[in-house]
């Protein structure tokens, strides 16, 4: 069982507070000391500021678990719990079941907010209660994140979107939304803890499936998210993940299958797939790998039957070459676009860091 060390706020008060608008901001934090201070300093100038913030200390072996003790100390609005390392699923789990918001915030101990973050993304779901999820847009040196989306959308709506934008992380992300808490207690939604990478997209997906209302979008700036080096996501093998995007799809087929959006589970299988391909090439793998994982007689007959109804110039390249049975071309092309792909991210990051705004955002 999990040991809370320490709590700043009285339990008997927490029971007795109007929580109607409050927001819980959750932060699982492991060895983020380099970091942590700037972020916390960001959530403690919050222009909306009826929240309660959530420090899970998951096990840190540096000064996180001090830092988070003297912000503790100088704001009353912060709970900090000190626990075993568990990874950041079980942390933000442990965020949750402690949260006694009606919003649910949730934020990576090494990134950045605007100081008007958390007001955009619930004054939506203050000023319209049938708004049950609200987005908003990520500043990031990886453009392909952003999104110009605007205003209230229905729940078809948003579904339709996540096809548009295969792009994981705007929609797959946890930090660049507002959740109801009730939504989530009411359906036992929780984070899978045997995973470390799209555990948060699988949770949205779920979080989705029972959403009976409208989203919110804000094409501003909610987030900052700082590419790290050393970062969660590159620790992860390519076994793994190989592993974890089957499991994606698995989940995605139930969702589509549920929705009735066979079409869209097509555009998302695709986009897995063809990561998949480009993950293998930029590991270095070989062509039998690739051939052997990607290029099953069930994938074949996937692209077979794929529509391509975005027009994805990749997919339609990918589907040509696969569907003819030329698997060497197939594993040429990836490969080369993987190099070209380093190259121009490495500008971008250049670029990004030489010309960036100020971190306010604002």
């Amino acid at each position: 069982m999990e040991s809370m060390v320490m709590e700043n706020m009285d339990t008997e008060d927490m029971v007795n507070k109007d929580n109607s608008k409050l927001v819980s901001v959750i932060v699982p934090i492991y060895n983020a000391e380099m970091w942590l201070e700037d972020l916390l300093e960001d959530l403690c100038n919050q222009s909306y500021d009826d929240l309660e913030i959530l420090l899970v200390d998951d096990g840190s072996e540096d000064r996180s678990g001090v830092i988070c003790d003297i912000y503790a100390a100088r704001d009353s609005r912060i709970r900090v719990f000190h626990k075993r390392n568990s990874g950041v699923s079980s942390a933000r789990n442990f965020g949750m079941r402690n949260a006694t918001g009606t919003f649910l915030k949730f934020v990576d101990s090494d990134d950045r907010l605007s100081n008007d973050s958390i007001e955009r993304l619930v004054l939506p779901m203050l000023k319209n209660s049938n708004v049950e999820l609200s987005i908003g847009a990520i500043d990031t040196e990886r453009s392909l994140w952003n999104s110009k989306l605007e205003g209230i959308v229905s729940r078809a709506q948003l579904i339709q979107d996540m096809t548009n934008s295969l792009q994981g992380f705007y929609y797959g992300s946890m930090w660049n939304k507002m959740y109801l808490k009730k939504i989530i207690i009411k359906n036992s939604i929780e984070l899978m803890e045997n995973i470390s990478w799209c555990e948060d997209y699988l949770f949205n997906l779920e979080y989705i499936s029972y959403i009976s209302g409208e989203v919110s979008y804000t094409s501003q700036y909610v987030y900052q998210y700082m590419i790290r080096d050393g970062s969660l996501v590159s620790k992860v093998d390519l076994k793994t993940r190989i592993l974890i995007e089957n499991l994606c799809l698995s989940k995605l087929h139930e969702f589509a299958k549920r929705e009735g959006i066979t079409d869209s589970y097509a555009e998302h299988h695709a986009y897995i797939k063809h990561s998949q391909m480009c993950n293998l090439c930029a590991e270095g793998v070989g062509y039998k790998k690739l051939v052997h994982t990607c290029l099953t007689e069930q994938d074949v007959s996937f692209w077979k039957s794929y529509k391509n109804s975005q027009h994805f110039l990749v997919y339609r390249i990918l589907k040509f070459l696969i569907c003819k049975h030329i698997n060497i071309l197939v594993y040429c092309y990836i490969y080369l676009k993987e190099i070209a792909k380093k190259h121009t991210i490495r500008l971008r990051k250049f670029y990004y860091q030489k010309h960036k705004r100020c971190v306010s955002l604002n």
